[in-house]
């Protein structure tokens, strides 16, 4: 598994500051789901990835660490589909 690399984004980008913004509407409105925060995530994450060129891959499914069946909420790919966690 390659490396962890940094994303390129600092607190003060404007797409994790609207992340951190959805985040707080959805505290003022006693919104609890996780589902909720889906798409501000995603968002976050395809910046995040663009900065390697990579493409983001929403409901990534893998195999658990006890060989059952997992969907995580996105999986980061590069150019040659390598998947990176």
């Amino acid at each position: 598994m390659p490396r962890a690399q940094q994303t390129g984004l600092r607190p003060t980008h404007k797409l994790v500051q609207a992340y951190y913004a959805a985040l707080a509407q959805f505290d003022q409105h006693h919104v609890t789901r996780e589902t909720a925060v889906r798409q501000p995530f995603l968002d976050l994450l395809r910046a995040a990835a663009g900065h390697h060129g990579w493409s983001v891959e929403p409901e990534f499914p893998m195999q658990g660490s006890r060989g059952h069946r997992i969907v995580v909420d996105a999986a980061l790919r590069d150019a040659f589909w390598r998947v990176h966690r």
